[in-house]
């Protein structure tokens, strides 16, 4: 939470992993799940907007693998503004 009240989210690491979900709300356009939450690619894009002019890595992976990654042991993907 910042001082003022309002909450935020952001990429804990760089690293954001999900899965693509069915949107009810509009054919066209997924949601994506990470952690166990729902977002749509506006919030996802505000996320990611910490990292302007940074490049970007996207990769699939299959649902029935595990994602790893190089430095493993990193935790959660998200930052939902908890105190450490």
């Amino acid at each position: 939470m910042f001082p003022n009240g309002q909450s935020y989210h952001s990429l804990r690491n760089g690293r954001l992993a999900g899965r693509i979900e069915w949107n009810p709300m509009g054919d066209d356009v997924p949601l994506v799940v990470i952690d166990g939450t729902t977002y749509t690619w506006e919030e996802v894009g505000k996320m990611l907007m910490h990292y302007e002019g940074f490049q970007l890595k996207l990769e699939m992976v299959d649902s029935y693998d595990e994602i790893g990654w190089e430095d493993e042991g990193v935790g959660s993907f998200l930052d939902l503004g908890e105190e450490k």
